[in-house]
């Protein structure tokens, strides 16, 4: 009988077991919410592309090997781009001019570029390795430590400034 008694609560919190834990924080969280307002339209709800390209399968990183790189192409956008005579698309230069990227710079603050740049790694691109990186990088966002304006001027702003402003965090997390 306390086996019979006992046959619900056990189905109800197996079934519970079965599903995944939803995030309601964090970086990877943040980073969708932002995604999902700003870039899934062009680049599909899952980063598997439509009118911008895709982030699946290693994509994103196979452009932009460092997460500051990426920072910098979505805070300036195509017009940016080639208002210095740079490559289009990350070092590779793979989309074609008709692909517009929008300059997000003065949409997103720094900390959302960050975060919608880590999701896009993470999260669409599958570059788990990258978490760690993004979660110091969000903790230090989080508690002051990182000296960058809240907003970046899209006409000054390089990845070499954002490397600068992020290297004490991933060299801490580095020799961990």
């Amino acid at each position: 009988m306390p086996v019979l008694l006992f046959l619900p609560v056990w189905a109800f919190m197996y079934v519970g077991l079965l599903e995944e834990p939803t995030r309601e924080g964090g970086v990877l969280y943040e980073g969708g919410e932002i995604y999902a307002e700003h870039c899934a339209s062009c680049h599909g709800a899952a980063g598997g592309g439509a009118v911008g390209p895709a982030f699946t399968n290693g994509d994103v990183i196979a452009q932009f090997s460092l997460a500051t790189d990426q920072v910098e192409w979505i805070a300036k956008g195509t017009d940016g781009f080639l208002a210095e005579d740079r490559d289009m698309y990350g070092s590779n230069g793979d989309v074609d001019a008709a692909q517009q990227m929008p300059a997000f710079a003065e949409k997103l603050t720094t900390e959302e570029l960050f975060l919608v740049t880590y999701y896009e790694r993470v999260e669409l691109g599958g570059y788990e390795e990258g978490l760690a990186e993004a979660e110091a990088v969000y903790d230090a966002f989080d508690h002051g430590e990182i000296e960058l304006d809240d907003q970046l001027d899209p006409t000054t702003i390089t990845a070499a400034d954002l490397d600068n402003a992020i290297s004490s965090v991933v060299e801490e997390l580095a020799s961990e």
